[in-house]
């Protein structure tokens, strides 16, 4: 599609607005933990060294291909009804305007392209799932707004690639607004390794009894920030969030998820189980609003981690905000290192330390994502992602003892017996 000329109206718009706003500091609640360099993105177009990657044909989805924000009709695979895509003038700026969204100053930096911006409708429910998939092959901004009628049922899996081997720094704005009785399952992944800055904003919307259920995997990045907020508007809505995250060398990875329940009968889950080795550093701040005069609402927040050295950091905050009597709620946070217990059980049946490493990581991680009515394929996909990426944990945290162990100087004990 071609650049449309009318944005160039919200570019300037934005731009004047962008000049009024104060850039986060270490002041300000949701930014304490996070790494405030990401905001000092610098948009530089750069050719590329290496083809691009074209999506290899899978049949077991229909696709959408966008590189840097530009829709790729060609490589896109798409059902003959169903999916309407569009970046119509009335539909964006419905979009964008509506709940106040585009306060956010990460929100704002992506109207510095505004041609990179699509509203995909999905007025049927789908016999495969759609795969959303990013490429970046510069350092870029996209907006994209997913809208799914009432009484559809989706499931979307959203994966973000990287063109080149180069530092990246992306700024990812997807809004999801689900009808009545509608469903949605939305996977996230990640190939953005090497060096990869990362501002992942995201936005939900669930009218009457729709059900929004979200699953990610992250790695790699040097810095991460995603912050979500969710809007359960309808009687009946729900919404889940299960995520696991790994960190190592000086990796930063910053969670923020806001849910507010703004009608009776609503549900809520939040479950991130991390790991953080090396130097790495996370942070997880959730934050669960219930209105007024609201009954029998249900809220439930969970953070556990795994800190591999002492050099390692996590911080978290589960917070409640409850206006209402009528509601079940709860809230929790653990950290420590690997069980050593349950470690030793497994060495005494004979299994190797390292392999004995690899599957509690692995069952530390797989947790989140059991019970969750996901599809056998779906499960599989996951596990083999965890696997790979608890293997690899394992090993890096191996090679620190080793050389920790190497290092420091070894305790004499005098003591007589």
């Amino acid at each position: 599609m071609e650049q449309i000329g009318y944005l160039n109206k919200f570019r300037q718009l934005a731009i004047d607005v962008l000049a009024t706003i104060k850039k986060p500091t270490k002041r300000n609640e949701d930014w304490r933990y996070s790494n405030l360099k990401l905001l000092d993105i610098v948009l530089k177009e750069k050719s590329m060294v290496q083809p691009l990657a074209i999506p290899p044909f899978d049949d077991a989805f229909y696709l959408i291909v966008f590189v840097d924000g530009k829709l790729q009709e060609e490589w896109s695979n798409l059902p003959k009804k169903g999916v309407e895509l569009s970046n119509v003038e009335e539909e964006l700026k419905k979009l964008r305007f509506e709940d106040g969204f585009d306060s956010k100053y990460q929100v704002l930096q992506n109207y510095s392209k505004m041609e990179c911006e699509f509203v995909i409708n999905l007025t049927l429910t789908l016999e495969k799932p759609l795969k959303i998939w990013h490429l970046y092959k510069t350092h870029h901004t996209s907006n994209t707004f997913v809208k799914i009628g009432d009484g559809v049922d989706i499931t979307i899996y959203e994966e973000f690639v990287r063109g080149e081997d180069f530092t990246n720094n992306v700024n990812q704005v997807t809004k999801i607004e689900l009808g009545k009785e509608a469903g949605c399952k939305h996977f996230k992944k990640h190939d953005l390794i090497n060096n990869s800055n990362f501002i992942y904003t995201s936005e939900v919307i669930c009218n009457k009894n729709a059900r929004y259920n979200n699953y990610v995997a992250h790695h790699g990045h040097s810095s991460y920030r995603q912050e979500t907020e969710c809007s359960l508007q309808g009687d009946g809505a729900m919404a889940n969030f299960h995520g696991i995250i790994i960190g190592n060398n000086k990796e930063n990875y910053d969670i923020i998820i806001k849910v507010k329940h703004k009608s009776s009968h609503t549900k809520s889950f939040q479950h991130y189980n991390q790991i953080f080795n090396d130097q790495s550093s996370g942070a997880f701040y959730t934050k669960v609003e219930i209105l007024e005069q609201l009954s029998n609402v249900e809220a439930h927040q969970l953070n556990k981690n795994l800190l591999l050295n002492d050099e390692a950091r996590v911080f978290f905050r589960p917070e409640l905000d409850i206006c209402s009597d009528d509601v079940v709620c709860s809230h929790g946070a653990t950290v420590g290192n690997i069980d050593e217990n349950a470690l030793y059980y497994l060495m005494s049946r004979g299994i190797d330390i390292d392999i004995a490493k690899q599957l509690l990581l692995q069952g530390f991680l797989s947790s989140v994502f059991e019970n969750q009515n996901l599809s056998e394929e779906e499960y599989e996909a996951f596990l083999l992602e965890i696997s790979k990426k608890a293997r690899n944990t394992s090993d890096e945290h191996e090679e620190c003892t080793r050389v920790r162990d190497k290092t420091q100087t070894p305790k004499h004990d005098d003591t007589n017996f």
